[in-house]
């Protein structure tokens, strides 16, 4: 499998504290990942990652930002998202599920990135 492709739609704003190309490589031989849309600053991740979805776009499609000038929490409520200060992200998934069981892939994926984050990270990641 060859490795991810990087794509990054604001190129004139510079690369933040992430590493997008240090990340790719961690991820080579992933179904995930196998193209990342990199954003200084978003409107939402997940908006993006729809509209792709929409158009088209392949399973494991990547969306990070690393701020969020209008993210959505549950329930519509607003999801205040500063710069530098938590992972913004959403994921391009197509699983084979029944409707009612997504939800719960939400809950699993978030412990299980928790439990990473965690041994390279001085604080413990809470999941919101």
């Amino acid at each position: 499998m060859s490795e991810p492709t990087v794509v990054s739609p604001a190129q004139d704003s510079g690369p933040g504290p992430l590493d997008i190309a240090q990340i790719t490589q961690g991820l080579s031989g992933s179904r995930l990942a196998t193209i990342i849309h990199y954003f200084p600053e978003i409107d939402s991740t997940n908006r993006y990652a729809r509209e792709r979805a929409e158009s088209g776009a392949g399973e494991g499609e990547v969306v990070v930002a690393e701020s969020q000038s209008q993210g959505r929490g549950r329930l519509g409520r607003r999801w205040e998202s500063p710069p530098f200060a938590n992972l913004y992200v959403s994921i391009l998934l197509r699983p084979k599920l029944s409707p009612a069981h997504v939800a719960q892939m939400t809950l699993m994926a978030a412990v299980a990135l928790a439990e990473v984050v965690e041994e390279f990270v001085p604080e413990r990641p809470a999941i919101k």
